[in-house]
């Protein structure tokens, strides 16, 4: 059975492992921590996490067993559970993240380098690649209306990551398919920093394996895609392959043994490589700390826990996201309440005016972007997004009866 979802709360982390003993699990990924002196562990760990109380970390004298030699009297520093919480929590936090991800990013750059630099029929990413053969496909928008493409590659069920620019449907791909066409899916996600593209995982991979499962009986490949295919079905596309790499090795790999690293590394370079071009898949750097997140969890993820989001997310990026949270309820009360807004296109006009009004937001000055920091701020963030609403769906509305 899986692990249960992990504690959200990082301090202290070893010590609720440890249960009052050193962890020899952690043994060897902490040696290099073992000649630093307590203070410096623990300024270590207030930056990666502010919110460590240091008194986490002070055994009192009636908790020693013997009296420690050399330490300050009264008490003493639990020196072993500040160097495993340093590398616990170097695991689960943006910047921990984002250490880890550096080189790869660098390495990924040089290799699809040549591609970036000839940028003609040969250089040029296609339209969809196969991610897992017979199976998984990842395209994009121009892919996913392409009957003759589709039929090649035993398309048999979809999963559209982007329908507020790719407007197709169950029916759409019955007519385009024919009656062997079992299932469309609707993911309706956003390319932003802010924006969890893992909480869609799960629905993503039932769609996949409805495909693996039935692959004997005419089953088919299921096709993932958004616009370009490259963020958003690409996230979700390199989270099934590393999931589908650690179900098919060896214990020891699927056990984690093997580097959480390496496998989103195969994973990602592998799809970016298959997709062509210069530019590979998930740019996105939010998603990419996701993905290696997700990793670390071995390749498990709680949609249903919405705290997992602190861990990977900046500062900017959490306020983004509570801004986006508070945009979307503005922009369904704007939609309900607009004339000739037919109910049948309600959550696409929202959509819309949620990701437009989030892009225009991170134009503004850094004082304002985002900011719903006392009423005064909230009043004017209001304010801004209801004009937006009402500008845009003067349009839309318009453009969509005609």
């Amino acid at each position: 059975p899986p692990p249960p979802p992990p504690t959200m709360a990082m301090a202290p982390a070893a010590k609720r492992l440890r249960g009052g003993e050193p962890n020899s699990d952690l043994a060897s990924p902490v040696e290099h921590l073992a000649n630093c002196d307590p203070e410096t562990l623990l300024k270590r760990l207030r930056d990666l996490d502010p919110e460590i109380s240091p008194l986490e970390y002070w055994i009192e004298p009636h908790c020693l067993d013997t009296d420690p030699d050399g330490e300050e009297e009264g008490g003493c520093w639990d020196k072993d559970g500040l160097a495993q919480d340093v590398w616990l929590t170097a695991q689960y936090v943006p910047s921990g993240l984002e250490e880890a991800l550096q080189p790869l990013r660098a390495t990924l750059q040089t290799e699809l380098a040549p591609a970036a630099t000839s940028l003609g029929a040969a250089g040029a990413a296609g339209d969809a690649a196969a991610v897992v053969p017979g199976l998984l496909v990842l395209g994009n928008a121009s892919a996913a209306r392409d009957a003759e493409l589709l039929k090649r590659l035993n398309v048999r069920r979809v999963v559209n990551v982007s329908p507020q620019t790719v407007r197709t449907s169950q029916a759409y791909y019955q007519e385009l398919l024919g009656g062997d066409f079992l299932e469309y899916c609707e993911i309706w996600a956003d390319d932003f920093p802010d924006y969890c593209i893992m909480d869609h995982y799960q629905a993503a991979w039932n769609s996949f394996s409805a495909c693996r499962d039935s692959a004997g009986s005419g089953g088919g490949a299921c096709f993932i895609h958004c616009e370009q295919g490259v963020n958003r079905s690409g996230a979700l596309a390199t989270a099934i392959h590393m999931r589908v790499m650690c179900e098919s090795c060896t214990p020891e790999f699927a056990n984690g043994l093997r580097e959480p690293e390496a496998l989103f590394w195969e994973s990602w370079r592998l799809i970016s490589k298959q997709r062509g071009g210069g530019r590979g898949v998930v740019t996105n750097v939010s998603f990419q700390r996701q993905l290696l997140f997700f990793a670390r969890l071995g390749c498990q993820w709680w949609a249903d826990m919405p705290s997992i989001c602190a861990l990977w997310r900046t500062k900017l990026e959490g306020s983004m996201a509570i801004f986006r949270e508070f945009v979307d309820g503005i922009a369904w009360q704007v939609v309900k309440g607009f004339p000739g807004a037919r109910p049948e296109d309600h959550r696409f006009l929202a959509t819309l005016i949620r990701d437009g009004a989030m892009r225009a937001e991170k134009n503004l000055s850094l004082d304002m972007a985002f900011d719903l920091d006392g009423a005064t701020a909230r009043s004017r963030a209001e304010r801004r997004v209801r004009l937006y609403a009402g500008k845009y769906l003067e349009r839309k509305v318009k453009a969509l009866r005609d």
